[in-house]
């Protein structure tokens, strides 16, 4: 069966499912439009089309009123804009010298070497001579602590 929907109002379907899920409401305009980065009547304009589509739902009048009319397993993936669908496509098989050195590294928590760049477990790393100090932060008062000093 074909999508009755472009790959943009799937995006857009996709962000209100999205949002949903994890604010439990319906994304506001100004949401929207934050997160495509694009101006009002774009946003505007995506939504009446998708209403008139009837794809969406919404009250007149009344923000944060977005209801999909789809079923949840039909919605597309949200791939974030500016990013290409990178599941989608066929990734070369790892080869070069890079990736030779990047397979060979050692892993966290195994065995180093002395000209390891990686640091110690429990130390941060700071590049030679990027002249930067590291600081450690002295530890939070717990309430034991405090409880002992009163």
């Amino acid at each position: 069966m074909a999508e009755a929907w472009t790959e943009k109002q799937g995006q857009y379907l996709a962000f209100s499912d999205n949002y949903s899920v994890m604010f439990g409401q319906a994304p506001a305009e100004g949401d929207v439009q934050r997160f495509f980065g694009t101006s009002v009547p774009t946003i505007q304009q995506m939504l009446k089309t998708l209403v008139e589509t009837q794809l969406i739902s919404r009250v007149p009048g009344k923000a944060c009123s977005i209801a999909l009319l789809i079923e949840p397993e039909a919605i597309p993936r949200l791939v974030r804009p500016g990013r290409s669908n990178v599941l989608s496509q066929r990734v070369p098989p790892r080869s070069g010298r890079l990736a030779d050195q990047i397979m060979k590294a050692p892993r966290e928590g195994g065995p180093r070497d002395a000209n390891s760049t990686s640091p110690a477990p429990g130390r941060p790393f700071v590049p030679s001579g990027s002249g930067r100090q590291v600081v450690k932060c002295p530890a939070a008062p717990t309430r034991m602590a405090s409880a002992r000093a009163a």
